[in-house]
C-alpha cells in the first residue's frame, strides 16, 4: 500500500514537472513576441513560471489522491501561489550568486536554485497548513528533494537534446519534489483508515499526519459525503508516540467505536468506527 501511494505521488509530481514545461514553452513564447520582461532577471522569471506548475499538483497532492475534487480548485491556486513565491525566493538568491566576485558556474548556480526552491517550497507549504504536518521531516525532504532534482536537471542537461532534455529534467524534478515531501512520512506511517460503506467503500486513507480531520466539510483530510448524520467536521485522528487516538469534535454528532460511545479514545488494529452512517475501519500497516 505504501508503495502504490508513493508511485502515485510520483505520478502526480510527473504531471506537474510536465505542466511546467507547458508554462514555460508559453512563456519563452511570450517573450519572443513582446521582448524581454522588466523588473527581474529571465532567469528568476523562469524559476517562478516552473514553481507554479510543479506547486499546483504537489499542494494538490492529497486531494487528488483521496479524490476531494471539491476542495481541488482551492489547493491549485493555492499551491501555484506557493510555487510562485518559492521560485521567486530561490532563484533570487540564486541570481544574486553572479555578483560574487569568484566566478561561479551557472549550472551550480542553478543546482543552489533547485535546492533552494525545495526548500522554500517545503517551507511555505507547512506554514500554509501546519497542524497535519510533520514540518521538520517535510522541510528536510524538500530540500533534499530540491537537490537531488537540481542534480538530475543538470545532468540531463548534458544530454543536450532539444526540447527533450529540459521536458525530462522538469518531469524528474516533479517527481523527486513530490516524493521528497512525503517519503520519510509515508515510509514510517503505522495505520490507516478503509471506508467500509457508502459510495466512498474501499478507499484508503493512511495516515501519515500528526492530525486527520474526517467530516463532511471538502477541508478536511477524509471527506465522508453522501453519509448522513456526518458534521462538519466530525472526528480528529491524533497521532502519539504510541498510537492514534479518535476524538469527538462536534457537539451535536456521535463518535462510536466498536459500536460503543465515545469522546476520546486510543485505537487498536481492526477497531470499527462509526460517524453517522459512515463505518470506517482502523487498521495497522503490517
Amino acid at each position: 500500500m505504501k508503495t502504490l501511494r508513493l508511485f502515485h505521488t510520483a505520478v502526480i509530481g510527473g504531471l506537474g514537472g510536465l505542466v511546467s514545461w507547458s508554462f514555460l514553452q508559453i512563456f519563452f513564447y511570450a517573450e519572443n513576441i513582446i521582448g524581454p520582461f522588466p523588473l527581474l532577471d529571465q532567469f528568476v522569471y523562469q524559476g517562478m513560471v516552473v514553481g507554479v506548475g510543479i506547486g499546483i499538483f504537489i499542494c494538490s497532492r492529497e486531494n487528488i489522491l483521496s479524490e476531494n475534487f471539491h476542495a481541488l480548485k482551492t489547493s491549485a491556486f493555492a499551491g501555484a501561489g506557493i510555487g510562485l513565491i518559492s521560485g521567486l525566493f530561490a532563484f533570487v538568491i540564486g541570481q544574486s550568486l553572479l555578483a560574487f566576485p569568484t566566478y561561479m558556474p551557472f549550472s551550480w548556480i542553478r543546482l543552489v536554485s533547485w535546492t533552494l526552491f525545495g526548500f522554500w517550497l517545503g517551507v511555505i507549504a507547512n506554514l500554509a497548513a501546519p497542524a497535519s504536518r510533520r514540518s521538520v521531516s517535510q522541510i528536510i525532504g524538500a530540500l533534499l528533494g530540491g537537490l537531488l532534482g537540481g542534480l538530475s536537471f543538470e545532468a540531463y542537461q548534458l544530454l543536450q537534446v532539444e526540447y527533450f532534455s529540459d521536458l525530462l529534467s522538469l518531469v524528474f524534478i516533479g517527481m523527486i519534489l513530490s516524493l521528497s515531501l512525503v517519503f520519510i512520512d509515508t515510509c514510517t506511517s503505522k495505520a490507516y483508515l478503509r471506508i467500509l460503506t457508502g459510495g466512498s467503500e474501499g478507499k484508503i486513507f493512511l495516515l501519515d499526519k500528526k492530525e486527520f480531520a474526517l467530516g463532511y466539510n471538502s477541508q478536511n483530510d477524509i471527506v465522508l459525503r453522501g453519509y448522513s448524520e456526518v458534521c462538519g467536521t466530525h472526528a480528529q485522528i491524533i497521532q502519539s508516540s504510541l498510537t492514534h487516538q479518535i476524538v469527538n469534535v462536534c457537539s451535536g454528532g456521535q463518535v462510536l467505536v466498536n459500536y460503543r460511545y465515545i469522546d476520546q479514545q486510543s485505537m487498536k488494529n481492526g477497531d470499527i468506527i462509526k460517524l453517522g452512517t459512515a463505518l470506517l475501519q482502523y487498521c495497522e500497516v503490517p
